[in-house]
């Protein structure tokens, strides 16, 4: 419970400055260093509930961006974030997410995802 008001209260004061940090970057390296708050400057999520986007396809990036920036997909974290970018700018997103390198994660599947695997 006490993670969870932390967790809201660090969004409401950094959220206004991710979007602002965003919308006047140049480059969508800069642009990235939004993303890296919550989905990890290494491609770890700093947050379990943030997804890996590192190595992620890049259809899937840019489909998840443009719901977020669309209203179509929900989220308190995303959907200021993707409001402020634009097509161009989540396009070059997803591509330059796609080439990154998939973090290891140091998970260890059980015998049982083994032997159904």
């Amino acid at each position: 419970m006490k993670s969870a008001i932390a967790l809201r209260l660090v969004l409401a004061l950094a959220l206004p400055m991710a979007v602002a940090i965003t919308a006047s970057a140049d480059t969508v390296a800069e642009k990235a260093q939004v993303c890296a708050a919550c989905h990890g400057e290494n491609g770890m999520p700093t947050n379990p509930d943030a997804p890996i986007i590192w190595g992620q396809n890049e259809g899937y990036i840019y489909i998840e961006l443009r719901d977020f920036n669309s209203g179509l997909r929900k989220s308190e974290q995303m959907q200021p974030i993707a409001s402020g970018l634009s097509r161009d700018d989540m396009k070059a997103l997803a591509h330059y997410f796609t080439k990154k390198p998939w973090p290891r994660t140091q998970y260890k599947a059980s015998a049982e995802d083994i032997k159904i695997g």
